[in-house]
């Protein structure tokens, strides 16, 4: 007796959505929410109430945005994000000495640009890239971590250049 296919029927999915939802470029509306959120967490920054959950925030679309770069999307933003890198570790060591979140003229410049970059990178992919993309930045990120955790000298590491 031949081999059968036993095919699964997903009753409550319509594939056929399923996969032009997966190759559809974001709405415009979940843009727009994810801009005002880095909007308000730059305000933030820039007035000087930010808080440890803005600062995250922005390093996370910083990140995102270098990860795009670093992947042929937008390579020219790879100069931008690592000045926003820099300035967003300065801002950091000020806030340990301070207990003030905030950013330098040229850190908020850089970091505007960056989150125009990152919006330009957000529209020219599909929503199943920019997933991937993320999963990419994360796994970076957690492995960077680890191999900080396991460093002796205990010296921070940056998402400068990526190790081939």
């Amino acid at each position: 007796m031949r081999k059968q296919c036993k095919r699964k029927i997903y009753a409550k999915v319509n594939p056929i959505a399923y996969a032009m939802e997966g190759a559809r470029l974001m709405t415009p509306e979940e843009l727009q929410d994810l801009r005002d959120k880095e909007n308000r967490c730059l305000d933030n920054m820039t007035n000087g109430t930010a808080t440890v959950d803005d600062w995250r925030e922005l390093a996370e679309a910083i990140n995102l945005c270098w990860m795009f770069a670093h992947h042929g999307v937008g390579p020219e933003a790879i100069v931008c994000c690592e000045l926003a890198i820099l300035e967003m570790d300065i801002a950091k060591e000020r806030y340990h000495k301070t207990n003030k979140m905030g950013l330098s003229g040229a850190g908020i410049r850089a970091i505007k640009d960056v989150l125009e970059y990152a919006a330009l990178q957000q529209v020219s992919i599909s929503r199943s890239e920019f997933e991937k993309m993320i999963v990419k930045t994360r796994n970076k990120i957690t492995g960077l971590i680890a191999e900080w955790k396991g460093r002796k000298d205990g010296k921070p590491l940056r998402l400068r250049q990526q190790e081939a």
